[in-house]
């Protein structure tokens, strides 16, 4: 089962909807149906972001661990922190798109 399947369980279980879910991440409404649409699988990063967006934890468990995942030596991978870096790293690449933009308009106009 593909990452995206798994997320479409967990959100329906939580009651949780895609588009929330990327809201949640700071995302737009279509970040999750996006990826979903372009066959993409995300990072663990952003799937940990996903997951944490309905209330779920992404864990790597050893195979012995049997039926319990907070077994020893699981580890559990925590979605990135929401930190100015993040935000400012975000701001800089829409700028530089807007920049293009108007470099392009400007060019069309003459």
């Amino acid at each position: 089962m593909g990452f995206y399947d798994v997320l479409r369980k967990v959100a329906d279980a939580s009651g949780v909807s895609l588009s929330a879910i990327g809201v949640a991440m700071g995302k737009t409404r279509n970040y999750v149906n996006g990826g979903m649409s372009r066959g993409s699988e995300p990072k663990a990063d952003n799937a940990a972001a996903m997951l944490a967006a309905c209330g779920w934890r992404l864990m790597a468990v050893p195979p012995d661990a049997v039926g319990d995942a907070l077994a020893a030596g699981a580890l559990a991978v925590e979605p990135p922190a929401a930190d100015g870096d993040a935000d400012r790293r975000a701001l800089e690449r829409r700028r530089e798109r807007l920049r293009r933009e108007l470099e392009q308009t400007e060019r069309l106009l003459g």
